[in-house]
C-alpha cells in the first residue's frame, strides 16, 4: 500500500491515510490526506469527504466535495449545507452542473 501511495496512486493514499488514523499516526495520516486532497479524482475526493464528515470535519468535507466538482459531489454537498442561505446556494451550484435533486 505504501509503495502504491508513494507512486501517486490516490486510492492507495486514501486507504493508507485512513489506516494510519486508525493506528493513531495522525501526523503521517495528515501528510497523506494532503496528497489525496490534491488528486483531482472526483470519486476519491467524495470518499475523502465522507471520511472527513465521519470525523466531524464538515468544513473539510465541504471543501473536498467542492474540489470534486461533479454532479454527485455537489448533490452530496447539499446534504452538508446548514441554514437556508447556504442550502439555496449549494442547490443552485448543483443545478448548474445538471444535478437537480438538491433543488
Amino acid at each position: 500500500m505504501r509503495e502504491a501511495a508513494g507512486h501517486g496512486n490516490a486510492t492507495a493514499q486514501l486507504y493508507l491515510a485512513r489506516q494510519l488514523m486508525v493506528d493513531g499516526e495522525a501526523k503521517e495520516a495528515a501528510r497523506w490526506y494532503t496528497r489525496v486532497a490534491q488528486c483531482g479524482d472526483p470519486e476519491i475526493l467524495r470518499s475523502y469527504a465522507g471520511h472527513l464528515g465521519e470525523q466531524g470535519d464538515l468544513d473539510g468535507a465541504r471543501a473536498a466535495l467542492r474540489a470534486a466538482g461533479d454532479r454527485r459531489a455537489l448533490g452530496e454537498l447539499a446534504t452538508l449545507a446548514s441554514g437556508p442561505a447556504e442550502i439555496e446556494r449549494v442547490a443552485w451550484e448543483a443545478f448548474a452542473v445538471d444535478e437537480g435533486m438538491p433543488l
